[in-house]
């Protein structure tokens, strides 16, 4: 074996191009990662209000007390629902 000062400096030389391969490889796929997340939220964005209106529920939606158990509620109570965005 030998271990001169020649192989020790090409094997440094060596781990060193790993190294910088190795982090070049990470912000390679952190790129494609943000670019992608990108893509798909301007798809999101570019959606129209009107097709996003059109999975609201009614205005008219509300909640009927079928059991009150112990709440103050009486059976039959309605309880009118919000839209909340």
């Amino acid at each position: 074996m030998d271990f001169s000062l020649d192989s020790a400096v090409s094997f440094d030389w060596f781990i060193l191009i790993l190294r910088i391969v190795f982090i070049g490889l990470i912000y390679y796929f952190l790129y494609q990662v943000a670019r992608v997340s990108i893509r798909e939220l301007v798809a999101i964005g570019s959606t129209t209000s009107a097709s996003a209106s059109q999975t609201l529920p009614s205005p008219s939606s509300s909640l009927e007390v079928i059991d009150p158990a112990e709440s103050t509620l009486q059976t039959g109570d309605v309880l009118p629902l919000d839209h909340y965005t």
